[in-house]
């Protein structure tokens, strides 16, 4: 029996020890941390998502440069119009002349007489009809013109100081026009020997100034408060 004893004692063999239990999450004694997905696709994705980021910094720095200075906007006082081809032209000066605060656009009974504050008026109450487009032998009540003026029309006004040369170069310059401009003259004009009249704006001239003429009929024309068809009006002629 003590033979036994001593047997057993002999073969007993050393049993290696255990790991201790490491905390949750922890890293494991011996070899590198675990991996989290999240980093195991920034790794796979890393050069792809850099190459984006600088591409787009590319686009957002340099091409602007590139394309040059933004346009600055402009405020166009440019008036349009058509001349008798039918083609749009732009040729005038919206502000061109003298303003006029509008006044009242009542219609008011035939021989009723109106009040302006400007003569020839540039506005005002008026009477329910309008004259023909064109050049005209007579003057024209300021009742009547006004209503003109509201179609988007242009009045083109003398008085005896014009020479009958200046008349023959305003109806050459009238003449142009299909419609929308009225060539008379006007007896009640004190001052100046030429009156130009648009819906709110005024000019007079001493002379024929073509260029300045044009500008204010072209930048004013059709620009009244009451848009209408023109097209078919009755027109006298220039010449």
């Amino acid at each position: 029996m003590a033979n036994d004893k001593r047997e057993e004692k002999g073969d007993k063999r050393e049993r290696p020890q255990r790991e201790p239990l490491r905390r949750l999450g922890g890293p494991r004694r011996g070899g590198p941390p675990p991996q989290s997905p999240l980093g195991g696709i920034w790794q796979q994705y890393k050069m792809p998502i850099m190459l984006g980021v600088a591409f787009l910094l590319i686009l957002v720095l340099v091409l602007p440069s590139l394309s040059g200075p933004a346009e600055e906007e402009v405020t166009d006082t440019t008036g349009t119009t058509q001349d008798q081809s039918g083609d749009t032209t732009t040729t005038g000066d919206t502000q061109a002349g003298t303003r006029v605060t509008p006044g009242d656009r009542r219609h008011i009974p035939e021989g009723e007489r109106g009040t302006y504050s400007s003569t020839p008026p540039t506005s005002g109450v008026h009477y329910n009809r309008v004259a023909p487009w064109g050049c005209h032998d007579q003057s024209i009540a300021d009742e009547v013109q006004v209503h003109n003026l509201e179609h988007g029309g242009i009045m083109v006004q003398y008085n005896s100081l014009a020479t009958p040369d200046m008349v023959d170069q305003l109806k050459e310059i009238v003449g142009q026009y299909e419609n929308r401009v009225i060539l008379a003259p006007y007896p009640n004009l004190s001052t100046n020997a030429i009156a130009l009249t648009a819906w709110g704006w005024i000019d007079k001239l001493d002379t024929v100034d073509k260029s300045r003429i044009s500008s204010f009929i072209n930048g004013h024309i059709g620009r009244g408060p009451e848009q209408t068809d023109e097209s078919r009006s009755l027109v006298l002629p220039c010449s």
